[in-house]
């Protein structure tokens, strides 16, 4: 489930299968917010390394290299709010 609205933001539900890791990147101008829904996620910001269990969140800053993987058993369900929209 994807959205985009006037205000600037983008609101996006993802489902990401267990195993699954991403290559540390950053965003040239988009703030992010991922909020988990289900599962567990662990989120690799700057040096800080974090496990997000359900109904947690991060925020990461424009330019601020990170990754996500999902080391768990169970698909992770969160919820990507972007802005401006990445």
């Amino acid at each position: 489930m994807r959205a985009t609205l006037s205000l600037g933001l983008s609101v996006i539900q993802e489902r990401d299968p267990s195993g699954r890791h991403e290559a540390c990147h950053f965003h040239h101008h988009a703030h992010q917010f991922r909020f988990v829904l289900s599962g567990r996620a662990t989120l690799e910001v700057g040096r800080r390394t974090v496990v997000l269990a359900r109904h947690n969140g991060m925020s990461v800053a424009d330019k601020v290299p990170h990754r996500r993987s999902y080391e768990e058993s169970e698909d992770v369900v969160v919820v990507l709010v972007s802005t401006p929209p990445s």
